[in-house]
């Protein structure tokens, strides 16, 4: 047998019950049948192959539906735009006015809550200054997202695997009637 198996531990306990004068029967089954019934197990499962694909479904609908989310906060003004990464995309925003400054209580606070690694900089809202907050119009957009995303999550949970990924790629596209 191989290190690390078991035959050690089995070896010395044959050892031990030989010493306190124990007969030791050994019912251990040979380690390679263990993997070979155990791996045909796991394959063959069709109930878990249907449940595995079910799960990695509901995943692909969950994040589907938390972007449409994220860019829908985007496009009613409630979240800010991605931050600039680069000096040229940093110039770029700040020369096309796609940047909201702050307001001096707004900068307080910030400056007050990270005065060690605080720059002035990062008090900068990246977002179009024509984009106005819009919190009714989002929540109108939110309800027609719930009810389209239930109507999917019902499809992917009750609906044969194919008809369920149709389901979520058109949902990728779904917008709302409510425009901002």
């Amino acid at each position: 047998m191989a290190y690390g198996t078991g035959f050690e531990a089995m070896l010395v306990m044959n050892g031990l019950s030989k010493l306190a004068g124990i007969p030791c029967q050994s019912t251990a089954v040979p380690a390679q049948e263990k993997v070979a019934n155990m791996y045909v197990d796991y394959v063959s499962s069709d109930k878990h192959s249907e449940s595995a694909k079910t799960n990695y479904l509901l995943s692909r609908y969950e994040d589907t539906k938390h972007k449409i989310k994220s860019d829908l906060r985007k496009q009613f003004g409630l979240d800010n735009d991605d931050r600039p990464t680069t000096a040229k995309e940093f110039a770029h925003r700040i020369l096309s006015g796609k940047y909201v400054l702050p307001t001096e209580k707004e900068e307080e606070l910030m400056r007050n809550q990270y005065y060690c690694g605080w720059s002035v900089v990062d008090s900068i809202k990246w977002r179009d200054p024509a984009i106005k907050e819009d919190k009714d119009g989002f929540k109108l957009a939110e309800t027609e997202l719930n009810d389209e995303s239930e109507k999917v999550h019902d499809t992917v949970m009750i609906k044969d695997h194919d008809t369920a990924l149709a389901a979520i790629q058109a949902f990728k596209d779904w917008k709302p009637t409510t425009k901002a």
